[in-house]
């Protein structure tokens, strides 16, 4: 039987958080910076990213074309599709009622386009994601 189900939803989400500082304080990790490249190979993207999030702030874990290595979590455009626990695709952020004043669309590096997939705990919660970015819609 697992522990977690002992647990409040707050205190789930308190032990993901952090599991999610944990595992950004192990450092760099070739395989995951590897993945991304090959991800921007396969869908022909700029940019993509391994997010881990917690209650404050975005760390960028591996990325491939980003020099960001963290953000604060309410710029996090990951934070959506951890929030929803699925699969997101925002065509134009400029256009996106909750995304379009955000830091990282309307200043460098000026992200447009947005997909991004729920990385999941074995229970099934979100605690970071694997996106893919773009600079035009």
């Amino acid at each position: 039987m697992s522990v977690d189900r002992n647990l409040s939803e707050s205190e789930q989400q308190k032990l993901s958080a952090l599991g999610a500082e944990r595992l950004m304080q192990l450092g760099p990790n070739q395989s995951l910076d590897s993945l991304t490249k090959l991800l921007c190979q396969l869908l022909s993207a700029p940019t993509s990213l391994v997010t881990l999030l917690g209650p404050e702030r975005q760390w960028i874990k591996a990325s491939h074309n980003f020099t960001l290595t963290e953000t604060p979590v309410d710029t996090a455009i990951c934070r959506r599709t951890v929030e929803r626990n699925e699969l997101t695709i925002i065509e134009d952020t400029a256009l996106d009622e909750e995304y379009r004043d955000s830091a990282l669309v309307v200043a460098a590096p000026h992200i447009r386009f947005y997909a991004g997939a729920p990385l999941k705990t074995p229970e099934g919660r979100a605690f970071g994601c694997m996106c893919v970015i773009g600079y035009e819609p």
